[in-house]
C-alpha cells in the first residue's frame, strides 16, 4: 500500500491553509498559511476572489460574516479592500492574495489556486 505523506509523487495540500484557531471556518487567513507550515505541509489552497476597487482577496465564498457584530454579511465585490480590512474575517482582517503569497514564500509553502470564477472575467488577465 502506497503511504502518501512519505511519498514524493504525492502532494498533501492544505485546503484553505490550516486554521490555528478553535473556529472550523473561517481559513484563508494569514494564519491558516503559517498554521500549514507548522503541521508540515509543503503546500497550501487558496480561492481568489475581487474587491469592487479590483484588488484580488482570498476568501473561498463571495461574502462572509463580519466576526465584530456576527451579524452583517459583507459581499467582497461589493466593498473596496479598504473598506473590507475595516471589517472582521473571522477574527483577523481578510488577506490579500499579495500577503498570501508573501507569508507562502517566507514559510516554504507552495500556492495552489483553485480557480472557481469565469476564466473571461477580465481581471484574470492581471
Amino acid at each position: 500500500m502506497i503511504n502518501p505523506i512519505n511519498n514524493p509523487n504525492f502532494r498533501m495540500v492544505s485546503h484553505q491553509g490550516f486554521s490555528v484557531t478553535d473556529q472550523w471556518l473561517g481559513n484563508s487567513r494569514v494564519s491558516s498559511y503559517i498554521g500549514s507550515a507548522e503541521q508540515g505541509f509543503k503546500w497550501a489552497e487558496t480561492d481568489i476572489k475581487f474587491t469592487a476597487d479590483n484588488v484580488p482577496v482570498c476568501c473561498h465564498d463571495l461574502e462572509f460574516t463580519d466576526s465584530h457584530d456576527g451579524k452583517t454579511r459583507i459581499v467582497i465585490g461589493e466593498h473596496t479592500l479598504a473598506e473590507l480590512k475595516t471589517y472582521g474575517y473571522y477574527g483577523e482582517v481578510i488577506a490579500t492574495f499579495d500577503e498570501v503569497v508573501y507569508t507562502c514564500k517566507t514559510h516554504g509553502l507552495g500556492l495552489y489556486i483553485d480557480h472557481l470564477d469565469p476564466w473571461d472575467d477580465e481581471r484574470w488577465s492581471t
